[in-house]
């Protein structure tokens, strides 16, 4: 950056002091916050690039490009499969390779106990404020007395399914019976889909957490059960592309699903089980080996912004970390997205927990694969 270049970043800082717009900058519902904000007005660039292993949802170009443009900081983005291979990545040396992870609450108080991670520091947020009392400062973020997670996410995992062929689906039920053989799809994560089984079985005590008896029961049942779907998708885009071709009628699946292919004029729907949808959060961590925090903490602060937060709402229906969503929102669609009785829709759902034996399940779902 060039003297002159510096000298008029100053120069403008102060008529922006003069105006307010500093201070309006630092509100909590304003993109740049606090450290963003000083170091654009000041001309001090921000550090970069800024790499992320993050959310194929939360990552879109349309919501990536105004914070590129407001900073010019170059984001070096690559997209998570699934959270457990993404926790394996870190322990095997990611740290090294990215500076911020997307991750769901259960795997956040260890890694803040192993120390692969950093604390979120709060003062660098000033939107941090605006997030729902829910997960403000919860119980899975927190490690001596640090925030260890920022929530930008939040909502249930359920079935996506077509009303053109399934009028109305409440169940689990449907990516198991037989009625369905053929026409249906599973997410290909052992820890999903074996609290799935066991929810739609509700045979078990914990279903977060099965005994080794238990579970060997749920592996049965999933591997005679098998026989019924089509295949088992990874990634968004292959979960996508299943329902739009209309080669399944039904998979486990997210939310955004549904919503992007009723813009596309397909019936799509997005069950809520009688046996408990799956309810989860999901957050950023912070890699203990960034060099680049300045910029970290600038960007949780946009993914708290009300521009990121209303994208979202507006494209996919999701209940975001932000409750400005409760200001910005009209009571109808509130009400449509679930936001009007927020302590009933997490009392209705399953929130999930890592089991004790997490490698137990990974070797119980690699046996389902397996299997004819």
């Amino acid at each position: 950056m060039s003297t002159e270049q510096v000298g008029r970043g100053r120069r403008e800082f102060m008529t922006t002091v003069g105006r307010g717009g500093l201070a309006a900058s630092l509100m909590g519902g304003g993109v740049l916050g606090a450290w963003g904000a000083m170091n654009t007005a000041l001309g001090q660039p921000l550090p970069g690039p800024l790499r992320i292993h993050g959310n194929p949802v939360a990552t879109r170009d349309k919501d990536m490009k105004p914070f590129k443009q407001q900073y010019d900081v170059d984001l070096q983005i690559q997209l998570s499969v699934t959270h457990t291979e993404t926790v394996t990545r870190i322990y095997s040396g990611a740290t090294k390779q990215f500076d911020l992870f997307t991750l769901q609450h259960p795997f956040i108080k260890k890694l803040a106990r192993d120390r692969m991670i950093l604390p979120i520091d709060e003062s660098k947020i000033p939107n941090i404020d605006n997030l729902y009392d829910h997960v403000r400062r919860p119980e899975w973020a927190m490690h001596e007395g640090r925030l260890y997670a920022l929530n930008y996410l939040w909502g249930y995992d359920s079935v996506v399914y077509n009303e053109k062929y399934l009028p109305k689906v409440d169940s689990w039920g449907v990516l198991f019976e037989d009625a369905y053989r053929g026409r249906v799809a599973w997410r290909d994560d052992p820890l999903q889909m074996i609290l799935t089984a066991a929810l739609y079985m509700q045979k078990f005590r914990d279903p977060n957490n099965l005994s080794e008896s238990d579970l060997g029961e749920v592996k049965k049942f999933l591997i005679a059960k098998k026989k019924n779907i089509r295949t088992m998708w990874t990634t968004y885009a292959e979960a996508v592309n299943l329902l739009r071709s209309e080669e399944v009628h039904a998979l486990w699946g997210w939310l955004p699903m549904a919503t992007s292919l009723r813009k596309e004029g397909l019936r799509m729907s997005y069950a809520f089980p009688k046996e408990k949808p799956i309810m989860w959060f999901t957050n950023y961590i912070v890699s203990k080996d960034s060099q680049v925090l300045p910029t970290v903490w600038t960007f949780l602060n946009y993914n708290l912004s009300d521009s990121f937060t209303m994208s979202m709402t507006n494209d996919f229906d999701y209940r975001m970390g932000s409750s400005r969503q409760l200001k910005l929102l009209p009571p109808e669609r509130i009400k449509q997205i679930g936001l009007d009785n927020i302590p009933e829709l997490v009392k209705n759902s399953y929130t999930y927990l890592l089991p004790d034996r997490l490698d137990k399940y990974v070797e119980a779902w690699a046996e389902v694969k397996a299997a004819a």
